[in-house]
C-alpha cells in the first residue's frame, strides 16, 4: 500500500512541476498583469483537464461485497473509529501532524519578499520542490526499512515543523528558497504512510467511508486552525511559521506510534 499510494502522489506531484516552472516565466515579476495573466492560464488548463476527464472510461468492477443501508455503513464507519484505539491515535497523529501544504503555499510568496528573493524564483522554488515532493512521495516506504515504524514515522511528522521553526529564523534568501524546498518536498513523505496504516485496521466493505470521514475531520480541523493561522499571518508570516511549527512538533510527540499500533485487532474492529 505505501509503494501504490506513493507511486500516485508521485504522478500527482509531478504534474505541478512544469506548471511551476512556467509561471516563473510569466511571474518573472510580481505586478498585477502578470498574475492576472497567470490565472488565465491556470483557468484554461483546469478547463483542458475537466474536459479530458469527461471522456475517461471507468474500468468495470464487480461489487464485492452485499450491499448495505449507507447509514449503516456510516454507523460502523464512527463505531470503528471510537473502539479501535491504535487506528484513533493514527488518525490524532495524521490530523495534528498535518503539514499545512496549502498554507505555505500560500506564505510562499510574502516570506519570498520578505526574505529579499527574486521573484523569478517563485515558479523555480515550486518547480524543484515539486520534483523533491515526487521523489520522497514514491520511496516514502523506505524510510519504514531503515528507521522502522516508531523512528520513521516520528521523522516523517516532526521534521516539517521543525522546518517551519527554520524558515522563521531565517532571513538570508538563499536558506529560505532551501528552507522551501526542502519543507515542500519533505511533506509528501507522509501521506503514502498514513495511507497504509490507516486501511490496515479498515475492512474493504467500509474502507471509501471511513476513510471519507478521517478526511472530514482533518478538514474540518485544518479549516478551524487556519483561522487562527491567518489571524497569526496578519501580525507576521515568520510568527505564523512559528506557531504552525510548534503545533506540527507538538502533535507529532504526544501522538507517536509505534509497531504494536499497526497490529490488526478483530475484536475491535467488529
Amino acid at each position: 500500500m505505501k509503494k501504490a499510494t506513493g507511486s500516485i502522489g508521485a504522478f500527482f506531484q509531478a504534474g505541478h512541476v512544469l506548471g511551476a516552472l512556467a509561471s516563473s516565466l510569466v511571474i518573472s515579476q510580481i505586478t498585477q498583469s502578470r498574475i492576472i495573466f497567470a490565472i488565465l492560464l491556470t483557468i484554461v488548463s483546469v478547463g483542458i483537464s475537466l474536459l479530458i476527464s469527461l471522456f475517461l472510461k471507468e474500468p468495470k468492477a464487480g461489487y464485492e461485497h452485499v450491499e448495505k443501508n449507507p447509514l449503516t455503513i456510516i454507523s460502523q464507519s464512527f463505531t470503528l473509529i471510537k473502539r479501535n484505539s491504535s487506528l484513533k491515535r493514527i488518525i490524532l497523529l495524521g490530523i495534528f501532524t498535518t503539514p499545512f501544504a496549502g498554507y505555505l503555499r500560500n506564505f510562499h510568496p510574502p516570506y519570498f519578499q520578505l526574505t529579499n528573493v527574486a521573484p523569478y524564483w517563485l515558479g523555480l522554488s515550486l518547480g524543484v520542490g515539486g520534483i523533491a515532493a515526487t521523489l520522497f512521495s514514491k520511496y516514502a516506504y523506505k524510510i519504514e526499512k531503515l528507521f522502522g515504524v516508531k523512528r520513521g514515522m516520528f521523522l516523517a511528522t516532526i521534521t516539517p515543523g521543525l522546518l517551519y521553526i527554520l524558515m522563521a529564523l531565517t532571513i538570508h534568501p538563499v536558506f529560505a528558497v532551501i528552507l522551501f524546498i526542502s519543507n515542500f518536498g519533505y511533506m509528501s513523505l507522509q501521506d503514502p504512510l498514513f495511507a497504509d496504516y490507516y486501511n490496515i485496521h479498515i475492512k474493504s466493505e467500509i474502507r471509501a467511508t471511513v476513510l471519507s470521514t478521517i478526511n472530514m475531520f482533518s478538514s474540518a480541523y485544518i479549516a478551524i486552525i487556519g483561522l487562527l493561522i491567518g489571524w497569526v499571518a496578519d501580525q507576521s508570516v515568520l510568527l505564523a511559521f512559528v506557531f504552525m511549527g510548534v503545533i506540527v512538533i507538538g502533535g507529532a510527540t504526544l501522538f507517536r506510534i509505534n509497531e504494536s499500533h499497526l497490529r490488526y485487532n478483530d475484536a475491535e474492529n467488529r
